[in-house]
C-alpha cells in the first residue's frame, strides 16, 4: 500500500518543491516531518515540481509507509511537525501501482499578475505603465489549445523526451487590478507557463500581434519567444 497526500502550501519562503541541499523546500520539509514519525528517511514523490515562490492548493504526492505505520492519521501527524505554511489536507491508502506523477491525468495552474502601484499578495508585478488587452491575449490562447510542440516555451537546456504537450484550457481574466492566466493541461514543460505569460503579455501590450505569437509557437525555438515571467 502507498499513502496519497493532498497538500496546500504557501511557497513564498521556499526554493520550490524539490529537495535542494540545506535550502528549505516543500519536499524537504515533508520528508523531515516523516522522519520524525518513522525514525527513518522516507522519500515523497510529488505530481509536480513547483518553482521557488510558487504556491499550491491541491498538490498530490505519495510515499511508501512502514507496515507498522499503516494506521497512522498522517494528516494530524504530519501537520504537527510541519510549519504553518505547509498543510496536509487529506491522506488515504492507495494501491501499489499509484504514482503521484505518473498517474496524473491533468494539472491546473494560475499565474497572477498585478498592475498599478499596489502589489497584492500572491501576485507578480507588471511594472510597465500600460494595461494589457485581455481580448487579444485570449485570441492568442486559442492557438495553444490541443496538442502542440511547445519547444519555443521550454526552459533553455531542459532535457525531456518530447516537448509536445496537450492543453485543455487556456484563458486570461481580470479581477480588479489583477490579470490571471488560467491554464489546464495534461502536463507542462519546465518554465513553460512562465514563458507563455511572458510572451502573451507582449500580445496584450501590443508589442507583437496574435499572428506573431502563432509564428513563435511554430518556430519551436526558445530564443524567438518572450522573456520568462
Amino acid at each position: 500500500m502507498r499513502i496519497k497526500l493532498i497538500i496546500k502550501y504557501n511557497g513564498t519562503h521556499y526554493y520550490g518543491w524539490q529537495r535542494l541541499g540545506d535550502k528549505p523546500t516543500i519536499q524537504g520539509e515533508i520528508e523531515n516531518a516523516l522522519y520524525r514519525i518513522h525514525r527513518r528517511r522516507t522519500q515523497i514523490y510529488g505530481a509536480s515540481r513547483t518553482d521557488a515562490g510558487v504556491h499550491a492548493d491541491g498538490q498530490v504526492a505519495h510515499f511508501i509507509p512502514l507496515e507498522s505505520t499503516f494506521d497512522i492519521n498522517y494528516v494530524q501527524a504530519l501537520n504537527q511537525h510541519l510549519p504553518n505554511d505547509i498543510r496536509i489536507l487529506s491522506s488515504e491508502g492507495v494501491a501499489d501501482n499509484f504514482h503521484a506523477r505518473e498517474s496524473s491525468q491533468s494539472k491546473l495552474y494560475e499565474y497572477y499578475l498585478a498592475v498599478g502601484r499596489s502589489l497584492p499578495y500572491y501576485c507578480a508585478h507588471w511594472t510597465r505603465s500600460q494595461k494589457l488587452d485581455v481580448e487579444l491575449m485570449n485570441k492568442a490562447c486559442q492557438f495553444i489549445l490541443g496538442e502542440h510542440d511547445f519547444k519555443s516555451f521550454q526552459s533553455s537546456g531542459s532535457r525531456t523526451k518530447t516537448s509536445v504537450r496537450k492543453i485543455l484550457e487556456a484563458s486570461w481574466r481580470t479581477e480588479g487590478d489583477k490579470y490571471i492566466f488560467h491554464i489546464h493541461g495534461t502536463a507542462f514543460l519546465k518554465y513553460m507557463i512562465r514563458n507563455l505569460v511572458g510572451t502573451l503579455s507582449l500580445v496584450g501590450s501590443g508589442k507583437i500581434s496574435v499572428s506573431d505569437f502563432v509564428k513563435i509557437l511554430n518556430k519551436k525555438n526558445r530564443s524567438s519567444a518572450g522573456s520568462t515571467a
